[in-house]
């Protein structure tokens, strides 16, 4: 039992400690109540992102992407895709479909979508009927992998503070 809190009590400060990087991160990357720095931003960011906070992943993955590098920004999207955030679940959808920093894949691509679109994103529907459209006829979804299925009744972890929906940060 000890054994098991210790791990839980581990857990909770280790999600804490990421929330309060992440959060220094925006404070440092929009100017609010401290001198704007961005690159003192991405540091924390990163830290934050580290320590799985899912929307510091996503925000990793847009500055990341900004700079032209498709691979690793993908990787930061994937991450905070299996961590439940929605703006990452679209990206990596999207990244499948398009075959930005990875190879076309439309089944990959309609399972994120279908993830995204089971964790309440609205906006996912145009994305899913482009994949369709694009010549996936018809994906076994009576079987999805157990990543999708473990994301049928999950909780959203995108906050209205913490990013616009799929936008970039602010520059």
């Amino acid at each position: 039992i000890v054994d098991n809190f210790s791990d839980e009590a581990n857990k909770d400060s280790q999600g804490r400690i990421a929330q309060a990087n992440f959060n220094v991160g925006q404070m440092l990357f929009d100017g609010y109540g401290v001198e704007q720095d961005q690159d003192e931003a991405i540091t924390y960011y990163y830290q934050s992102a580290e320590l799985l906070n899912p929307n510091a992943n996503y925000v990793m993955g847009a500055i990341i992407r900004r700079s032209g590098d498709q691979e690793t920004s993908h990787q930061f999207f994937l991450r905070g895709a299996k961590l439940g955030n929605l703006n990452s679940q679209y990206n990596v959808s999207a990244d499948f479909f398009n075959g930005d920093a990875v190879p076309k894949d439309l089944e990959q691509a309609f399972y994120w979508a279908l993830i995204a679109e089971r964790q309440g994103d609205t906006e996912i529907s145009q994305l899913l009927e482009e994949i369709q459209n694009d010549g996936l006829v018809m994906i076994s979804v009576c079987q999805p992998p157990a990543y999708v299925r473990s994301f049928g009744g999950a909780r959203k972890t995108s906050s209205p503070e913490s990013t616009e929906k799929h936008e970039d940060p602010k520059d």
